[in-house]
């Protein structure tokens, strides 16, 4: 798991304070074991592949994240199945937006961005990340942004606000690491069982059901062929994307790469661990 884009993919619940450059080395090192915990869903193993629905569509709206300057943008939603193995009629929106090349002939295949956590606000780090990350693709080519089922302006709406409470109150607070550990179990254990009651489908945030987002989308936009850029947890879902959903896939670039089969949940801290060391051993 990469170093730098572990930090801003832990968003919804630690965005707030990574951006006012508040969080603690020892709350981090225990929310990155702990509150990942709620999402750990979104990395199980799914028995089949589910089948592409028949008619994904783009609906144009305001965007409602901060545009990046001198670019020409287009926002809206694509509606995608909870489950594309079903037909029910059960949907969520997905928060789309695409960035025109400023070349006076584009090629037809976009870059479109998986972003890392799970759990990213793609959308609202845009602010950060657009000069130095996606800027460079619109010489050539459109570039596609989108927040994942569950994320950012996607529905379901699964942003944890006992963790963002807890994070603020842990500012003031002097514990030791175990009682942290706890106030984090807690505080998760809480939103998994208000997201519950609430009728959340958490057992539709998965890497596969996300996979075939990304080719509905494409499709709803009216792309034939697309570039694939994963950060993190995004170049696990940019495998499972090769591996399920290969049609359209020109090229891919993964970056702090996650494999399929390992356990990205328990292998955090040792990631946490080498990159540190390698900060530290390049710093030396």
């Amino acid at each position: 798991m990469g170093f730098e884009a572990g930090w801003y993919s832990l968003d919804p619940w630690l965005v707030p304070t990574y951006r006012s450059g508040l969080v603690s080395h020892k709350t981090l090192l225990s929310t990155m074991g702990l509150i990942l915990v709620a999402l750990a869903i979104a990395c199980a193993p799914t028995a089949s592949t589910p089948t592409l629905w028949s008619s994904p569509y783009f609906v144009a709206s305001d965007c409602s994240f901060e545009v990046p300057s001198s670019v020409d943008e287009k926002c809206g939603t694509v509606t995608v199945p909870q489950n594309h193995s079903r037909d029910d009629g059960l949907t969520f929106d997905l928060a789309v937006a695409v960035f025109a090349s400023q070349a006076s002939k584009p090629q037809a295949d976009p870059v479109v961005y998986l972003a890392g956590g799970p759990g990213e606000h793609a959308l609202d780090t845009l602010v950060f990340t657009f000069d130095d990350l996606f800027r460079p693709f619109l010489s050539t080519r459109d570039v596609v942004v989108f927040d994942q089922r569950g994320a950012g302006y996607s529905e379901p709406n699964t942003d944890c606000i006992e963790l963002n409470r807890l994070e603020i109150d842990l500012l003031n607070l002097s514990l030791s690491l175990d009682e942290e550990v706890e106030l984090n179990i807690a505080a998760a254990t809480t939103c998994h069982d208000r997201l519950t009651s609430e009728g959340v489908p958490l057992e539709e945030l998965t890497t596969a059901q996300s996979a075939a987002d990304v080719e509905a989308i494409m499709i709803a936009l009216g792309y034939s062929d697309w570039n694939l850029l994963g950060i993190s947890y995004g170049t696990r879902l940019a495998q499972a994307i090769m591996r399920d959903r290969p049609a359209g896939v020109r090229s891919v670039i993964l970056d702090s790469v996650v494999p399929l089969e390992i356990d990205l949940i328990a292998q955090t801290p040792g990631s946490f661990d080498r990159g540190l060391t390698a900060l530290f051993n390049g710093c030396a």
